[in-house]
């Protein structure tokens, strides 16, 4: 019965980490495209977020072009990336 109960609370602490998703999005070269994002403040709280071109770690993007600090936009690299939703509600 102990390893039922250490095996459930390990994977309770491991959901609240699972904000990937994996939609795919087409667009077409010159026109712009809308990446949709949102997560649950109410379950992991207003999290710091970015965006970047390549493969994304857990803590940090590779060649980023925008941030947040989970209220505001804190770094954008051009000003054709912009978030357009409410951020500290998770609608990025």
């Amino acid at each position: 019965m102990n390893q039922i109960q250490v095996f459930i609370s390990g994977l309770i602490l491991l959901l609240p980490g699972a904000v990937e998703s994996h939609t795919a999005v087409q667009g077409l070269a010159g026109h712009p495209v809308t990446l949709p994002c949102i997560y649950s403040t109410h379950l992991g709280g207003i999290v710091p977020m970015c965006w970047g071109l390549g493969e994304c770690r857990h803590s940090y993007c590779i060649r980023s072009l925008i941030w947040t600090n989970g209220y505001t936009v804190t770094h954008q690299r051009n000003s054709r990336y912009q978030l357009k939703g409410n951020i500290s509600e998770g609608n990025v």
